[in-house]
């Protein structure tokens, strides 16, 4: 349970009621709430913005379902892409740390934005997680459950 001062701050690292039932219509296989993390941004240039080196303290929920992966902060999407969506391949998913890490180039997500972002969760078990959205993500799109 995030302390009061830190729930102020980064929020509750849970998802709104809405946004579930939303996710929920993909079969959720996988759901933690409040996991403590960061969103790490090198030599990151967009419109208004230019950091060659920031970290910011986030409180997400990780979300896996059977089309897409999810990392939702105050119930906004840090990352939200389907398996089948061809920029996935992009992602650089691994265990660093005792926490799940996905690092992309930003102008993958946004022809605006160029630069490095790291976003690290630690999950309950990073491993398994990394092995639940490989299982995903290898799994044709059209098949059932």
């Amino acid at each position: 349970v995030a302390n009061p001062i830190t729930r102020l701050f980064l929020g509750r690292g849970d998802l709104s009621d809405a946004l579930y039932a939303e996710l929920e219509s993909d079969r959720v296989v996988h759901r933690e709430d409040g996991l403590r993390g960061s969103i790490t941004y090198r030599h990151y240039r967009a419109p208004g913005e230019r950091s060659n080196w920031s970290k910011e303290a986030i409180r997400a929920a990780l979300v896996l379902t059977d089309r897409r992966l999810g990392v939702f902060a105050r119930s906004r999407p840090i990352v939200n892409v389907a398996f089948d969506d061809a920029r996935f391949t992009y992602l650089d998913l691994r265990v660093e740390h005792a926490s799940l890490a996905i690092e992309v180039d930003a102008s993958v997500f946004n022809d605006q934005a160029s630069g490095q972002i790291t976003v690290r969760l630690r999950c309950a078990d990073p491993t398994a997680a990394l092995a639940t959205i490989r299982t995903r993500q290898a799994r044709p799109q059209d098949s059932p459950g």
